[in-house]
């Protein structure tokens, strides 16, 4: 859903989906595993991208004068 009415519906890149779901995943996993290993690579990419995703929304919403 937030794909299709975000990335899709407002012409945002599609790598931000792909990271979103990404993100998505891996809480998902922590949320509901017993045991989750969750690796450096993981935390740095999700560190990464998250500042990377906040970063284009600002730019977005500033577009359509949103903020």
């Amino acid at each position: 859903m937030f794909g299709r009415r975000i990335i899709k519906g407002k012409g945002l890149p599609r790598s931000l989906g792909a990271g979103f779901s990404r993100l998505k995943t891996l809480r998902e996993k922590a949320d509901y595993s017993p045991k989750i290993e969750v690796t450096e690579p993981d935390v740095e990419w999700s560190i990464e991208f998250a500042e990377r995703f906040l970063n284009q929304m600002k730019v977005h919403l500033e577009s359509e004068g949103k903020i």
